[in-house]
């Protein structure tokens, strides 16, 4: 019977500092973690700070994927906490840049939302205007004023009461109207 290799307490940390690498990487690049994910974060920054949890700027903005100078930025607006003289504490760092992320994310997501369900109501508001005949589409509007004008020349040219200088009066007015545009880009 095969027994699993053990591995050393070494390897185990080595293994769950990459671990919290790559969840720190899926979340920067926009995925939403997992709850699994999460409480490992979490139990990642329960326990009190060592010296080896303190790490160089230079490492943290590293995992964080920014610059030293975005880290600085950020500890000073409040979102990750400030380093001390022992260094930054890494995982603090890691679960507060997360939750603004996430933060942004949810934002993000609210406003899309908001402008969707915007989008909706007035397509359902003119729908109901144009079902109820209080707005009319321009194709529909420029057909119906063609059609009209098609039927008015036809009958002012059989009218045998207006003379031949009348109806090019008329005529030379009917050219002059502008059609409405069909189309936004359309010229009239």
């Amino acid at each position: 019977m095969k027994t699993k290799p053990q591995i050393t307490a070494a390897q185990a940390a080595e293994l769950e500092q990459r671990t919290l690498a790559n969840v720190i990487e899926k979340i920067s690049a926009g995925a939403v973690p997992t709850n699994r994910e999460i409480e490992m974060l979490k139990a990642a920054t329960a326990s009190p700070a060592t010296n080896d949890d303190r790490w160089p700027e230079g490492k943290v903005a590293e995992w964080l994927d920014l610059s030293r100078q975005r880290c600085e930025q950020l500890a000073r607006e409040g979102v990750i906490p400030s380093p001390n003289a022992d260094g930054w504490e890494a995982m603090k760092c890691v679960v507060a840049y997360i939750r603004k992320l996430r933060e942004r994310q949810t934002d993000e997501g609210r406003a899309d939302r908001a402008r969707r369900e915007k989008a909706e109501a007035d397509m359902a508001e003119m729908e109901s205007a144009r079902m109820e005949g209080t707005l009319v589409r321009r194709v529909d509007y420029a057909n119906d004023m063609q059609d009209g004008i098609a039927r008015g020349v036809t009958a002012i040219s059989r009218l045998k009461t207006l003379s031949t200088a009348q109806k090019a009066q008329v005529f030379a007015a009917l050219r002059s109207v502008k059609m409405p545009k069909t189309r936004p880009d359309e010229k009239a």
